[in-house]
């Protein structure tokens, strides 16, 4: 499949309106072009209802549920063995493992910092050994970056998102 130049760049970048402050980035698939022939980029965007719907408005996508917790009691031995026996080598799967929030990211970031820490250790020294040592420092040290950084990003996007809502739920109770 040839791909033009031109088609390349309209998926990967999406032009917003000059007032706009947002910007998109498309992961390049291949295609430059849906199944109607637009481009991404000029494709229409999605109508939505009036009322604008806040992702904790929205259904769960996992199922939850709402049973009260009891009080907290130091466990038991029969209570530790029968969550030893509930453990089992598929929960340390990777595809269970990228499902954790920030993991992704945290590992990302320490697999960047151990290239790094050893790539230049090893091009000033010349020593293999404390390259290596070097980059699994770096790998430990970029992954508790990348995780804080990560859950601190988090943390303020869940503020962000309880301060909207609380100021759109006081709006919509003075046009009440």
């Amino acid at each position: 499949m040839e791909t033009r130049k031109d088609d390349y760049s309209a998926s990967l970048f999406v032009n917003f309106p000059p007032n706009s402050k947002s910007m998109a980035w498309y992961w390049p698939s291949g295609k430059s072009k849906d199944s109607e022939g637009k481009s991404p980029a000029a494709a229409e965007p999605v109508k939505t209802a009036s009322k604008q719907q806040y992702l904790d408005e929205l259904p769960p996508k996992f199922s939850e549920t709402t049973t009260p917790k009891p009080q907290l009691e130091k466990p038991t031995k029969a209570d530790l063995s029968q969550a030893w026996k509930t453990i089992s080598w598929d929960d340390f799967k990777l595809t269970n493992l990228v499902q954790i929030p920030c993991f992704r990211d945290a590992g990302l970031t320490g697999l960047a910092t151990m290239g790094v820490f050893g790539s230049v250790i090893f091009i000033f020294y010349k020593n293999p050994s404390k390259a290596i040592n070097w980059s699994f420092g770096g790998l430990w040290i970029g992954s508790i970056v990348g995780w804080e950084q990560c859950n601190s990003l988090r943390r303020t996007s869940n503020k962000t998102t309880q301060i909207a809502k609380q100021v759109y739920e006081q709006k919509s109770r003075k046009e009440d």
